[in-house]
């Protein structure tokens, strides 16, 4: 029996196994990792080879071609997994409630009231705009919120975001210098978060 690997049309970790060997007369062969990466290639994997593969079944072409299997960075892995942790417990975090309504505004969004929907509005003579949220069951609600009380909610929210930014910065500094696995593992992302804010109007 010859066993072969084969790289075409995208598709990697493609065994062949036949009988007779491939004629080079009729198949590009190759011998090397380089020419297997060229891509329709047939190499031929050695008998050691084939005793590898059997051996590792789970093992990648390339760890089955070198005979080796890769060592697993169990730091680096552990490390990327709370790093999504603490992105989640960010996300998490952008939440504010207006008479008890799930709500957040994005910073463009808050800069843009503070720095042009609010004094627009002001200039037409109006006292009170929209916010949007979500109630329970995931359907928008509206408020009408005085201009005075979102002008007063807008510097605390803001002071909040960067509560929430340098909290975020600062766990994702503290994770990359740890040394172990437990130590990655035991970090906790959604600890010391700020109270989310709460508004009634």
């Amino acid at each position: 029996m010859n066993t072969y690997i084969l790289f075409s049309n995208g598709v990697t970790d493609t065994y062949i196994e036949i009988e007779e060997e491939l004629p080079s007369e009729s198949y590009k062969l190759g011998t090397t990792w380089a020419e297997y990466l060229e891509g329709d290639t047939f190499v031929k994997l050695t008998d050691a080879q084939v005793n590898f593969r059997a051996a590792h079944t789970t093992a990648s072409v390339k760890e089955v071609f070198d005979m080796t299997l890769a060592v697993i960075d169990e730091l680096a892995a552990a490390k990327s997994r709370k790093l999504l942790e603490i992105e989640a417990a960010d996300d998490a975090s952008n939440e504010f409630f207006v008479n008890g309504i799930s709500m957040w505004l994005k910073q463009d969004l808050r800069t843009t009231l503070v720095s042009n929907t609010i004094p627009a509005l002001e200039a037409r003579g109006k006292t009170s705009t929209l916010l949007w949220g979500w109630d329970s069951n995931g359907c928008p609600v509206s408020f009408d919120v005085p201009i005075t009380a979102l002008k007063q909610m807008l510097p605390d929210l803001e002071i909040y975001a960067k509560e929430t930014y340098d909290l975020r910065m600062q766990n994702i500094s503290s994770v990359n210098a740890l040394n172990t696995v437990s130590e990655v593992e035991n970090f906790d992302a959604s600890e010391n978060y700020p109270t989310k804010r709460s508004y009634n109007v």
